[in-house]
């Protein structure tokens, strides 16, 4: 980066032409000199829609504001920048799609469809550089739109940050990182991004990208509990059947057993850690690797026709149990670092803690800090919270520290750690430290909620639920814990009420039917809660 900066500083001084400005921000932003990036970029007015590299002079605009954490500056950037042209009417030249002829224009609304294909289109036609043949790049609008989205995010705005990540996919089915942000962040519910997925544009090339996209779409214990083994693991697993079995028993059994900590304030409940979006309903089936849907060899009970909902989960369930299938042994991804990571957090899903460790050791080796597991370190460290591997998470703890020291899963573990040992106190202080590295961490501020509910202090807890709950809004497992928690405080009233809407959200998650049991008991109903 140096020398890239040198060199170019010469080359810029000399010629002062819009491309050496653009080569010289872009080493400057190589060279993690992002003041003089955005100062450059201004003074050469690249960014401006009349410039003819202005699409990558916003990306690097954006690229150096995010490394500023100036989100409201990328924001005020991006709307003004992403403007339509109109047609001049004081031009001789009438509609001439010309520059010269369109010097009039106006800021894009969110659902002017219309007028963003059009700017599309025409950043297409005014791109200089083409990729090589052979290659693609990912359209440059839709990165913008992407870097939008995670702007309204960052700022608070999450409904519309959910609209330009959803316009990111929809001009360019290759934004990865709007699909990733869509679910991380709970934005839309498994059926919603299911839908999502059949109106994008796949090649047939792309076909493996799909189905990548596909296993992101986490899907509960209750909607897959019966799911075709062969999906998970591969074909060659001739002892997949009998450890599905032993693992479902033994997942009933721990779930209960981690049920108990609102209740008891002593054990740290590792299944609130969740990263995943709304669970389905229970009703079910699978589809063979033959996408035989309607086999019923291989599934629990088929969908009635007269409930198209109903038909609709077991279509969404299908096509997730078809895309591991054909990752793991159609493209011979199963050790693929993000195949693992969405098998792991699939099975943590399902409550089967075994395969979750089997998959994340699997990961380890691979990147030992997870940092490319799309947030399987979570799920790892939950796993062993679970499992009370203490020495386990105490190694890996120290080593993710050492590694990366302001990394927020780091601290994560740390605190992981302390809880599985009892000590809640010192717990906190790890967790306060996470959600500060990384204030968007749901899963930081769901288990920093929990270390004060294991203290005692509920308020705390609470306001550490709803923070996670503004971060995830469609993620039910903040609704449960503040339902546990008012339940724990013989808050009754307020309890149905977020258990209920904890229920409704996650489509049939065991452990809100659970928490709805002991609620009952509280009251004295013991036919209900049974």
């Amino acid at each position: 980066p140096a020398e890239a900066t040198f060199y170019a500083g010469l080359f810029y001084s000399k010629t002062r032409t819009p491309r050496s400005a653009l080569l010289l921000a872009q080493a400057y932003s190589q060279a993690q000199q992002h003041s003089s990036c955005l100062r450059l970029l201004e003074e050469s007015n690249i960014i401006q829609s009349q410039s003819q590299f202005w699409t990558q002079g916003l990306l690097l605009a954006c690229l150096s504001l995010a490394a500023q954490g100036e989100w409201a500056a990328m924001v005020e950037i991006l709307e003004d920048a992403c403007r339509l042209a109109e047609p001049n009417p004081d031009s001789t030249n009438g509609f001439r799609q010309g520059r010269a002829s369109t010097a009039l224009s106006r800021p894009l609304e969110d659902d002017d469809d219309f007028g963003w294909e059009t700017l599309k289109e025409s950043i297409s036609n005014q791109l200089s550089e083409q990729p090589p043949e052979g290659q693609s790049h990912v359209h440059a609008l839709s990165r913008l739109c992407a870097w939008r989205g995670r702007a309204y995010y960052e700022t608070g705005h999450v409904l519309r940050a959910a609209v330009y990540w959803k316009r990111a996919l929809r001009m360019d089915s290759r934004a990865v990182e709007a699909w990733q942000s869509l679910l991380d962040h709970a934005l839309v519910t498994p059926i919603e991004a299911h839908d999502l997925l059949e109106k994008l544009d796949f090649s047939d090339s792309n076909d493996w990208l799909k189905s990548l996209y596909l296993t992101r779409i986490e899907l509960s214990t209750s909607a897959t509990n019966e799911q075709n083994p062969a999906m998970d693991v591969g074909e060659g697993d001739e002892n997949n059947l009998n450890r599905s079995a032993e693992n479902k028993n033994a997942s009933m059994r721990q779930m209960d057993k981690s049920a108990s900590f609102a209740f008891r304030g002593t054990d740290f409940d590792a299944s609130s850690i969740s990263i995943s979006s709304p669970i389905l309903p229970s009703n079910h089936f699978v589809a063979t690797p033959g996408n035989s849907m309607l086999d019923k060899s291989v599934m629990g009970k088929a969908p009635s026709a007269d409930n198209p909902a109903e038909a609709k989960q077991a279509l969404v369930q299908a096509n997730v149990d078809s895309a591991f299938y054909k990752l793991q042994n159609v493209y011979k991804l199963h050790d693929s670092p993000q195949v693992l990571a969405m098998s792991a957090k699939r099975a943590y899903r399902q409550y089967r803690w075994k395969d979750v460790l089997r998959y994340c050791e699997q990961l380890a080796e691979v990147d030992p800090t997870l940092q490319t597991g799309g947030g399987a370190a979570y799920v790892y460290v939950a796993t062993l919270l679970i499992s009370g591997h203490k020495r386990t998470l105490f190694s890996l703890a120290h080593e993710w520290v050492e590694g990366c020291p302001k990394s927020a899963q780091a601290w994560f573990a740390v605190g992981a750690y302390y809880s599985c040992c009892g000590r809640h106190h010192v717990a906190q202080r790890h967790f306060c430290r996470a959600t500060r590295l990384d204030p968007q961490c749901t899963e930081a501020w769901i288990a920093f909620g929990c270390s004060f509910a294991a203290c005692d202090e509920s308020d705390q807890a609470l306001a550490s639920f709803r923070a996670a709950q503004r971060l995830s809004p469609g993620e039910h497992t903040s609704l449960l814990y503040m339902g546990m928690e008012y339940n724990r405080t013989n808050h009754l009233v307020l309890a149905q009420n977020f258990l209920n809407t904890a229920l409704q959200n996650s489509g049939g998650d065991p452990l809100c039917y659970h928490e709805l049991g002991v609620l009952a008991s509280n009251k004295g109903d013991h036919r209900e809660a049974i």
